[in-house]
């Protein structure tokens, strides 16, 4: 027997094992021997010191174990190494600044607790290899873990929990591990700094006070962490479940961010091609949130019953790829704004508030979506030459498809609509949008258009909706080559001017007070268009001109109807080259109506 640990260590060799009975051993240890430091039982066996480090490692391949280790001041540690390859196992480091700081490479730390530091339970500085596994990090001022300007560090299956700012800080550090760990309680998960080609993968995440994963930029805003992978985690009951900013390249794939009071998942601030993948979201206030960030891609991942937004794209965020993500039962399922040139598509947005919706967004493209049972499909608001096609709406219970207040020079095409409680498309007060080969059924009305000019309506096919096209306010708009079957009205212009109905097919129902085209406005035209009923119309007209003049109703056929062409109200009316047949009144004139202009009209019985 030696009377100090250190006597024993100074009559050493390398190799031997220096073993230390049960006690508590107030000294200053350096281990500067490859020999193997090892206590009679952790919980009894206690090196303390309150001047200086307490074990001091400067042997490489020196190894200790079994040994509680405390009470080393400010910025010392419980063990402080300097030697490549050294090993720590089964110790507790407890009540020093430090509990554990390596400055050099290979150290393996194991089945150790870390725990009421004053600053880091176990710090990696300068090290290429090395790790932490199977250890508890609790309790620390600062971080559980904090690796620096390190590569190929591992920290693998620990518990880290109740740190009082970092589970896991990586800063400036390359390729390293971090796999399998639960880490709760802390104020940030695991943070990575600068740090580029890193693992997290497998760990349990849960009830951090900030963000679970964080990968950000230096603190000057320089370089990013760029070209790590987030993978396989389980992310809940953080304030977030991942938190990008600055940063490029990263793939966040396979986790499941749950419970968290404010994101899923956020981009932030010049965040570029990073790839969110095949991530269950859920039960978030916003499921996957872009802000300036750019140039991204959100695929595959279910992101549903998030309260506000399923995602969101705001603040210049622009050109990124929105792919085949399901959203149900978020207010929003995809929400765009202040952003330009992304794509949505091939995703299912249901059970919301809105389906898809762009706000004051320009040059994106919904592509191939379903945007179903919301109260809204796809929303329009001051977005303009936005290219929606080839998506199917279902069962929403306002507008499957909204181009509100200047939403101008947009393109719809082969997009459908049916089911919808009170419209398939609205158009209000916007201009220049271009709707062609749509189908719309199942509506109250097929496609409203309040309040706008210079819109068109192309090859588009409007069936079983009770009116086709309700136009209001409106002028300068044209309805060409469209085919409809309405249960009541197939063309409504009401205080509606300079409008034009063209090549257009209209099929009535034999009910009471059916109409093909109504008119109550200034300066139409409605011509080369074909109305017709089912048989034995009761109270069908095929052309009504309610009020207002100066239309003119020009080449149509009509035919199988109580009325061709009814004539109720306005003056100054051109009706010319009209081919009506099986019709009970070819023309009805009537109410004082004055200056109209017949000629050239075929009615046959």
């Amino acid at each position: 027997r030696y009377s100090s640990i250190q006597d024993a260590i100074d009559n050493a060799s390398s190799g031997d094992t220096v073993y230390v009975h049960k006690g508590t051993y107030e000294e200053h240890v350096n281990l500067n021997k490859r020999i193997t430091l090892k206590g009679e039982d952790v919980s009894t066996t206690v090196v303390v010191w309150h001047l200086d480090d307490v074990i001091n490692i400067t042997a490489r391949g020196a190894e200790v174990e079994s040994l509680t280790v405390e009470g080393a001041p400010y910025y010392r540690a419980s063990i402080r190494v300097h030697a490549n390859d050294v090993r720590v196992r089964g110790c507790i480091l407890k009540e020093s600044s430090y509990g554990l700081i390596s400055h050099a490479s290979g150290i393996s730390v194991k089945d150790t607790t870390a725990r009421d530091n004053s600053r880091y339970g176990i710090a990696i500085l300068y090290a290429h290899g090395g790790g932490v596994e199977e250890s508890t990090l609790v309790n620390n001022t600062i971080a559980g873990v904090h690796v620096h300007d390190s590569e190929d560090i591992e920290v693998e299956d620990n518990v880290v929990e109740h740190n009082g700012m970092f589970g896991v800080y990586i800063g400036n550090g390359t390729k390293c591990v971090v796999k399998s760990n639960s880490i709760a309680f802390n104020r940030y998960g695991i943070w990575l700094r600068k740090s580029d080609k890193n693992e997290i993968k497998s760990n349990k995440v849960s009830n951090n006070t900030r963000y679970g994963v964080l990968l950000t930029d230096s603190k000057y805003h320089l370089d990013g962490s760029d070209d790590n992978t987030v993978q396989s985690n389980d992310l809940n009951g953080n304030v977030g479940g991942v938190y990008v900013y600055n940063s490029r390249g990263n793939l966040i794939k396979s986790n499941t961010m749950t419970h968290n009071a404010i994101h899923g998942c956020i981009l932030l601030m010049g965040s570029e091609q990073n790839t969110i993948q095949s991530n269950t979201i859920r039960y978030n206030r916003y499921g996957v949130e872009l802000v300036s960030s750019s140039h991204n891609t959100i695929k595959s991942n279910t992101i549903n019953d998030n309260v506000r937004v399923g995602v969101m794209l705001i603040e210049g965020s622009d050109s990124n790829l929105v792919d085949a993500n399901t959203a149900k039962r978020c207010h929003y399922g995809a929400y765009v704004h202040d952003s330009q040139r992304n794509t949505i598509e091939d995703g299912t947005f249901s059970d919301g508030y809105v389906g898809i919706y762009l706000g004051n967004a320009s040059h994106n493209t919904i592509y191939r979506d379903v945007a179903s049972s919301n109260t809204y499909g796809v929303y329009l608001r001051k977005s303009p030459s936005n290219t929606i096609t080839e998506n199917s709406a279902r069962s929403n219970a306002n507008y499957s498809y909204m181009l509100d207040q200047y939403s101008n020079s947009n393109t719809l095409t082969k997009n459908s609509a049916s089911h919808t409680k009170k419209g398939n498309t609205y158009i209000g007060y916007s201009t220049g949008n271009v709707l062609s080969e749509e189908s719309y059924t199942d509506g109250t009305y097929g496609v409203v258009v309040l309040h706008s000019s210079s819109n068109t309506l192309r090859g588009c096919s409007l069936k079983k909706n009770q009116y086709g096209v309700y136009v209001v306010g409106s002028r300068s708009n044209t309805i060409d080559n469209c085919i409809a079957s309405p249960t009541e009205m197939g063309i409504i212009l009401e205080q509606a001017h300079e409008n034009h109905i063209t090549s257009s097919s209209i099929t009535l129902p034999k009910g009471v007070n059916a109409k093909g085209v109504y008119i109550s406005g200034e300066d139409n035209i409605v011509e080369h268009n074909k109305i017709t009923s089912q048989k034995n119309p009761t109270a069908v007209d095929g052309i009504y001109v309610s009020a207002a003049g100066s239309n003119k109703l020009s080449a149509n056929t009509l035919n199988n109807l109580v009325s061709g062409i009814l004539v109720a109200g306005g003056d100054d009316q051109s009706i010319t080259s009209n081919d009506i047949s099986s019709c009970s009144y070819g023309v009805q004139i009537w109410n004082a109506v004055r200056d109209t202009h017949l000629s050239a009209n075929t009615i046959t019985t």
